[in-house]
């Protein structure tokens, strides 16, 4: 059986977070063809998992020639234990996991080089421009400046070294087609809990956020959204239910600022939250990419209420699959128009229920971005 590489940022192997989910699963996908060694971050048990000191301080970056990203992950402990293995072993391929890892191209030498490819997550110097442009703190906001620009320079750098990359959707496959010799679609599949029938009639008014609050884009995106119902002077007919991993200092922040919200930070499983949720949301003015939680809203019979552009790559029909707007404003207006709506509701989780049921696959969606490397 033939060997391959995969060396991830991931601390640990819990589907708690959107990043993580997609990274394992294509670890799981290709341990069904190949031998596969995973260097990490994380404490293991598995004979074939190595893992590396803890990463370096994100405080660092602030003097660093790399942006945060690279330079809360770069030690010489994970550098020696890529470069060992790559001596050691004769890789079919070896797969660098996310941007936060793209500096080790620079340690792997010779043919292995030309068999290393990028596992991208997103566009990252888009997503720290977002960030930059909705920061309202000047210091952070030059700061996050400076980020993106590091980040700019190094995501065009490094890339053009790898053999090929993946692409979380077809905009981001555009994208890094100008910084890469060859890009390939790797879209998330699914593989949770689905529901065949959602009874709307019987539900609480009831909006589900699904997200990872560690990460500053996603907090961003939230609190914009609050503010704009706080600041509303509609009647807002639903109440707001947030689900996902956060720090006590975020939950407080939404307790204390936000009446209208029901907050269950670090839940084992979104599912049953989802089983209760009328409508779910995707507002992601900052980021980029494929969200994950739209199968999560797909294949829960949750229909999909979305700012544009949040919603790439999942191929649903606007205003027959999921419902998009433009502005924050605009999103709270559908969803007082739908949330009393049962049965337009219904039409709209059955479209994208169907549309979708046979197309993500994670063994397909694997399957062929393999097929692509050869």
């Amino acid at each position: 059986m033939n060997k391959v590489l995969f060396i991830t940022y991931l601390e640990d192997f819990r589907e708690d977070a959107g990043d993580k989910i997609y990274s394992i699963n294509i670890i799981r996908e290709l341990e069904k063809i190949f031998n596969v060694h995973v260097i990490c971050f994380a404490r293991n048990d598995k004979k074939n998992i190595l893992h590396t000191s803890s990463k370096g301080s994100a405080f660092s970056s602030l003097f660093s020639i790399y942006p945060f990203g690279i330079s809360a992950h770069r030690n010489s402990q994970l550098k020696k234990a890529v470069i060992n293995a790559c001596l050691e072993n004769d890789y079919k391929h070896i797969f660098l996991d996310h941007f936060r890892l793209l500096w080790l191209i620079k340690s792997i030498q010779g043919n292995a080089a030309s068999r290393t490819v990028y596992i991208s997550h997103n566009i990252e110097h888009l997503s720290r421009a977002n960030g930059h442009k909705l920061e309202k703190n000047k210091l952070k906001k030059i700061a996050l400046y400076a980020d993106y620009l590091k980040t700019l320079f190094w995501e065009k750098r490094l890339i053009q070294h790898t053999k090929s990359c993946s692409a979380i959707s077809e905009t981001d496959a555009e994208l890094l087609s100008k910084l890469s010799k060859k890009v390939s679609l790797l879209k998330p599949g699914y593989s949770g809990p689905s529901l065949q029938n959602k009874e709307f009639d019987s539900l609480e008014n009831t909006v589900i956020w699904v997200g990872s609050f560690k990460f500053f884009a996603k907090r961003l995106n939230l609190l914009e959204f609050c503010d704009a119902i706080q600041s509303t002077t509609k009647k807002v007919n639903f109440k707001l239910l947030i689900v996902g991993l956060m720090d006590d200092d975020f939950f407080n922040t939404l307790k204390n600022r936000y009446e209208f919200c029901q907050v269950h930070p670090n839940v084992d499983s979104v599912f049953p939250y989802l089983k209760e949720a009328k409508c779910g949301i995707i507002f992601e003015p900052v980021g980029g990419g494929f969200k994950l939680k739209s199968l999560d809203y797909i294949f829960t019979r949750t229909p999909i209420f979305a700012l544009r552009g949040s919603c790439e790559g999942v191929g649903l029909e606007k205003g027959i699959s999921f419902i998009e707007n433009d502005s924050a404003e605009e999103l709270i207006s559908s969803l007082n128009e739908y949330i009393d709506s049962p049965n337009q509701l219904r039409q709209i989780s059955d479209s994208a229920y169907t549309a979708s049921s046979e197309i993500f696959s994670w063994s397909k969606l694997v399957g062929n971005f393999l097929n692509e490397q050869k």
